[in-house]
């Protein structure tokens, strides 16, 4: 069963991204069109390698998010970042992602 918790010492280190799947086959992107957003396509593959991988764990547990992680038992399968810094009166959801396998089942 997923958990969701508040990012600790306990439950995330600078390796807990290692096992994730980044992985997306992206076909088309949301992009601003003057007042609104429009659908284009745009066909990219995004891959995380292990350094970015580590390079985002390393991110979130910055003084400069307010992090929550998903657990399938003491693995990382999804984690959001809450940017600490209000900008203009917002709190900004600044990372939000699910590993590949566990998408489409209520996570995110």
């Amino acid at each position: 069963m997923v958990k969701i918790e508040l990012l600790s010492e306990n439950n995330f280190n600078e390796h807990s991204l290692d096992r994730y799947v980044r992985k997306q086959d992206v076909k088309r992107v949301y992009r601003r069109k003057g007042s609104e957003y429009v659908l284009v396509d745009m066909p990219y593959i995004e891959d995380w390698s292990l350094e970015k991988k580590r390079q985002i764990a390393a991110d979130i547990v910055s003084d400069e998010y307010i992090s929550y992680v998903a657990l399938d038992d003491d693995m990382v399968v999804g984690f959001i970042g809450l940017k600490k810094r209000l900008y203009n009166g917002y709190m900004i959801l600044d990372m939000m992602h699910v590993s590949a396998q566990y998408r489409g089942k209520g996570i995110g």
